[in-house]
């Protein structure tokens, strides 16, 4: 749903359909695509109906939107795009032409609202066209997460920021199974009061996504630096896959306040004490990683 607020558009989240059983069962499908969809009904006295076919039209062009990337990211790839501009797409971006009902009231910023994904752009399309396009498609993908004002509020938090919890796990998680711990740890950080010290919100402003960390980056003063200031940074630092969401929401009981990379495929090990970080850097040492 989108309606109108103050000249700008305000992208409502969709109503999806959850799988129910009435009778004969109803597949419940992924959000719509752009182009139009269809929900076949299967029973045992009617065949399956097939969906309609989607016609392209000519001259489309494709964008995708991958966990992890930031708008800045996004505006690079529509950028690339035939009578697309990078720089133009990211002022659009920014002009609050279009909302986000899980950003805060007032907000123009859409960094981690936009969802993840493969998107058709047509000959002429506008920018505000494709924003709104990906808007919609996360606040879809938010709701199969679970994400809504009512489930944040029941775990004392808003729904903006779980999503900027959710956005820290999927840059410090790396890999879907470190994913879960590391929201643990931010939650567990926060409830004590603890810098969050994640090096992907101080690398964040810098336009920079992981590599070298240095000791003199983490007196860079922004508010993103997880080392100089408590709570978390005042946005989402990039889009969340629906994994990171998920983990965002459920976290599992734990009291780990640390974790590292422990081996070459992206593992990590957490620790409720910092002896047991210390160990776990040593053995990481002693793999050869970091």
């Amino acid at each position: 749903m989108a309606a109108l607020l103050g000249g700008a558009i305000l992208v409502a989240p969709m109503l999806l359909l959850n799988r129910t059983t009435v009778g004969s069962p109803l597949a419940a499908g992924q959000p719509a695509s752009r182009h139009g969809g269809a929900i076949a009904l299967t029973s045992n006295l009617a065949p399956v109906v097939p969906p309609p076919t989607t016609t392209v039209a000519p001259g489309t062009s494709t964008v995708t939107v991958e966990p992890g990337m930031t708008v800045r990211d996004v505006s690079k790839e529509v950028g690339s795009l035939p009578g697309h501009n990078a720089a133009s797409f990211a002022r659009t971006a920014a002009s609050g032409a279009i909302h986000s009902f899980y950003t805060p009231i007032g907000s123009d910023d859409l960094e981690g609202v936009l969802g993840t994904g493969t998107y058709d752009v047509m000959p002429g399309e506008s920018d505000e066209a494709i924003l709104r396009a990906m808007v919609v498609q996360f606040s879809a993908q938010a709701q199969e997460a679970g994400l809504t004002f009512a489930s944040a509020a029941g775990r004392g938090l808003s729904v903006y920021e779980i999503l900027t919890a959710a956005s820290i796990v999927q840059q410090e998680g790396y890999i879907a199974k470190n994913m879960p711990g590391v929201a643990r740890v931010i939650y567990n950080r926060l409830s004590i009061g603890k810098p969050l010290q994640m090096n992907a919100t101080v690398l964040y402003p810098l336009g920079q996504v992981g590599g070298a960390f240095t000791v003199q980056d983490e007196h860079v003063e922004s508010p993103y630096n997880s080392y100089l200031h408590t709570g978390l940074p005042p946005t989402p630092i990039c889009t969340p896959s629906l994994t990171a969401l998920r983990a965002a929401m459920n976290p599992p009981v734990g009291s780990w306040l640390y974790f590292n990379v422990v081996n070459a495929d992206g593992t990590e090990a957490f620790s409720s004490t910092f002896t047991g970080q210390l160990a776990n850097e040593k053995l990481a040492q002693k793999l050869g990683i970091g």
